[in-house]
């Protein structure tokens, strides 16, 4: 199940599966659909099917909150098997990672290495590192991903950046603490988040509500 959110569906002829969404027609926005988007539990419960009819060995979430997370699994069968979300050393989200580990569900990292001009490769603690094991900072970024038990799917369109991506560094400790120490000295910076692409506007990962946001839904049963 990717973003949790759903839209409504453009019209199209009977018995043709619609290929796009409809928009608002002042903004040009996608148009939510509220009720399937707050009503994710029944769509999980089709994902849950395929699995039934072997048409997939596992079944997956992403950019699921804690709190959308822990409402999932009260109710499904199957559990998420992944949470795909965004994870870079300027947007670390510790609090959800740890969490999902302890529900034995897999972090996978979109965006390890943030997009075009976030520079996070440059930061002096990565670069520092990158220097000492004579790689590239992307290795690092990568390689500290695996550390901390994450999944990590940079994305290249060039061959020789591809192959490099694949280069893990052995890193130690210490030098994960330092890591894990100046990716959470960062003022949290997201890429990737459509929650005001949408109308009416939806808050997507709930991280400026008071009690839904993950920092409090950690420390809660």
């Amino acid at each position: 199940m990717h973003w949790n959110i759903a839209f409504v569906p453009e019209d199209v002829p009977a018995g043709q599966l619609p290929r796009d969404s409809k928009k608002d027609p002042k903004t040009g926005k996608h148009l939510l659909d509220l009720e399937t988007t707050e009503n994710f539990v029944q769509v999980w419960k089709e994902m849950e099917k395929l699995v039934d009819e072997g048409l997939v060995k596992n079944i997956g979430i992403s950019n699921f909150s804690i709190r959308r997370t822990k409402e999932l699994l009260k109710s499904c069968r199957i559990k998420p098997v992944v949470n795909q979300v965004e994870l870079s050393f300027t947007y670390p989200q510790p609090e959800l990672v740890k969490w999902l580990k302890s529900q034995d569900i897999l972090p996978q990292a979109y965006s390890p290495l943030g997009s075009t001009g976030a520079s996070q490769a440059s930061l002096t603690v990565v670069d520092k590192i990158a220097k000492k094991h004579n790689v590239q900072g992307a290795n690092v970024l990568i390689s500290w991903q695996v550390a901390r038990g994450c999944n990590p799917l940079p994305k290249s369109v060039t061959p020789a950046r591809i192959e490099n991506n694949l280069k893990l560094v052995d890193l130690d400790q210490q030098e994960i603490d330092e890591l894990e120490k100046g990716a959470l000295a960062q003022h949290p910076k997201k890429v990737c988040d459509q929650s005001d692409l949408v109308v009416p506007a939806y808050d997507i990962f709930e991280a400026n509500h008071p009690t839904n946001n993950d920092k409090v839904q950690a420390t809660l049963p």
